[in-house]
């Protein structure tokens, strides 16, 4: 079975080192990028994804904003998981706090961690 993943990060290069060691996972992903949280917002609305990979810092909406209308909007992926990408971990952990199904990974990625992350909340 093949699941959808989104990253939504506004620096190129860490879109393709997420998804570099994404793809070291044994699942079958079909990965998805957005440059901004309000890009990251209009694809959530056309498709349905397994997790979400979110950049707290980045202009045109951050990490913490598109979280907030993700989940008290009407999203077909309300409930998916998100996993914050973030070098200051106390900026995210309100949200973390607040809504479920929010994790967190700090950069510089850990690549164990992040395939363990991924491994854990995709199961098939």
């Amino acid at each position: 079975m093949e699941h959808e993943v989104l990253v939504i990060d506004d620096v190129e290069e860490i879109v393709e080192i997420l998804t570099e060691y994404i793809r070291l996972s044994e699942k079958q992903l079909n990965i998805s990028a957005a440059k901004n949280g309000k890009e990251g917002l209009e694809l959530l609305d056309k498709k349905k994804y397994s997790v979400i990979f979110v950049d707290y810092r980045m202009p045109i909406l951050n990490g913490g904003e598109v979280l907030v209308q993700l989940r008290e909007g009407s999203s077909k992926n309300k409930e998916t998981p998100v996993i914050f990408v973030t070098a200051n971990e106390e900026e995210a952990h309100p949200y973390i706090i607040k809504y479920a199904n929010v994790l967190l990974i700090t950069k510089p990625f850990q690549i164990k961690k992040l395939i363990a992350t991924l491994n854990l909340l995709i199961k098939n």
